[in-house]
């Protein structure tokens, strides 16, 4: 029986869906809090780190290229369960990976990781994106504030793990068998529609909800369905989501790392420092829909995205640690309602939000294959907290680009009046 027929009420799915953002982020970070002393423990230079790093990034753009066309399929649930187990498994690999000493084996283990948390990535943000629809109101910041919650635990106990000296593989597999109990349990309140995640033809959908009766009754006539690659606001969309991506997650991949190289942190500490930048980001995701449904999407992103940069520069040239923690304090402000507004505004039509968010969620993971390998070896020439300064230049170019983030004309949104 599937669940939707079992779950009907948005608002049981609203903590289910929570639940797996936190799970998702806990997940992610039990890898990335540790990322210093797995460095230390395979020897890697900064450059050959980036490289590594790209293999979780390859892993989540292989698993998104399918996700639209799978989900619709599976329904929200299954597929939420086959990424999660995908994601454990790519913990397990890892830590054999690290007990053996092995680069390849750990690339093998991110990839496996990747893989994993991309599926798992795209299928919770359809169903969080239904249960917005559903409720009428904004609530994917909270959402994305929970994945926070997950990497804000995970910094925190990686922090006490290392300055306990546990070894990484324990840490990394406690954590995903943990998380995968949890998903197991709460998936089953999911809507799990797969009406709502099928990417029907908009010739189907009614003119109030495709936003334009012109547009969709020539579609309607042709009987042409328009790709999400197609759509000029789609691209752009993602364009911006790419930008906020690469901002979060350099933070997550080199915030550790640049503490303990720029200022000589040592592994516990630069885990705290990380844990200020989600501690920053998930107080944002969380109150921060008061500040979208007062001013808008755009305002408010401009904002954030002015905030993220200022941090940034002072993260580069704060000469000790309490600068360097307010300036990961700032660029977690800033860094935090950039990607969640971008899945709300790609999921502003329902009947199509699984084809777009799948295709935002790609491009926007584009950020993670390419600003490993760039940072990477920008910080092997001049060192990882003046290589995390070019960011400034994709956040730029987001605030530029933020209107496209306006609902369509005509078009009522749970989002709030632009």
């Amino acid at each position: 029986m599937r669940s939707a027929e079992r779950v009907t009420s948005p608002e049981r799915a609203f903590p289910a869906v929570f639940i797996h953002f936190v799970c998702n982020g806990l997940v992610l970070t039990s890898w990335t809090a540790r990322i210093p002393g797995v460095s230390s423990r395979l020897g890697l230079s900064p450059d050959q780190l980036g490289l590594l790093l790209l293999c979780l990034a390859l892993g989540s753009l292989v698993s998104m290229a399918r996700a639209g066309r799978l989900i619709p399929r599976l329904g929200t649930g299954w597929a939420t369960r086959i990424g999660s187990i995908t994601a454990l498994a790519g913990s397990v690999l890892l830590s054999f990976s690290l007990w053996a000493t092995s680069p390849a084996l750990a690339g093998a283990g991110l990839f496996v990781l990747g893989c994993g948390l991309g599926f798992w990535d795209v299928s919770m943000n359809v169903e969080g994106a239904d249960v917005e629809h559903r409720l009428g109101r904004t609530v994917m910041p909270r959402f994305h504030a929970g994945f926070s919650l997950g990497t804000v635990a995970g910094g925190l106990l990686g922090a006490g793990l290392a300055a306990a000296d546990v070894p990484i593989p324990v840490g990394l597999i406690s954590i995903g068998v943990i998380c995968l109990i949890a998903v197991i349990a709460v998936t089953p309140r999911f809507l799990d529609s797969h009406q709502s995640a099928e990417p029907v033809p908009e010739a189907s959908v009614p003119a109030e909800t495709a936003g334009g009766k012109q547009g969709v009754r020539s579609e309607a006539e042709s009987g042409v369905v328009k790709s999400p690659w197609r759509e000029g606001r789609t691209l752009l969309i993602g364009v911006v989501a790419f930008a906020c991506a690469l901002t979060e997650g350099a933070a997550m991949d080199w915030v550790a790392k640049g503490a303990a190289d720029g200022l000589g942190a040592s592994e516990s500490e630069a885990a705290l420092v990380f844990s200020v930048f989600v501690v920053a980001m998930t107080l944002t995701r969380w109150f921060g829909t008061r500040l979208v449904d007062r001013w808008g999407r755009v305002p408010s992103l401009r904002v954030c995205l002015a905030v993220c940069c200022a941090g940034l520069v002072l993260f580069v040239l704060a000469p000790n640690a309490a600068l360097l923690s307010a300036g990961a304090f700032l660029w977690g402000v800033g860094g935090a309602l950039g990607f969640p507004l971008s899945i709300s505004t790609a999921s502003d039509e329902p009947a199509r939000a699984a084809a777009r968010v799948s295709t935002v969620s790609f491009i926007a993971y584009g950020a993670f294959f390419l600003g490993p390998p760039v940072i990477g070896w920008l910080g092997h020439q001049w060192g990882v907290r003046p290589a995390l300064g070019v960011i400034a230049l994709p956040v730029l170019a987001a605030f530029l680009l933020a209107p496209v983030t306006r609902p369509p004309s005509g078009r009522a949104t749970t989002a709030a009046r632009s």
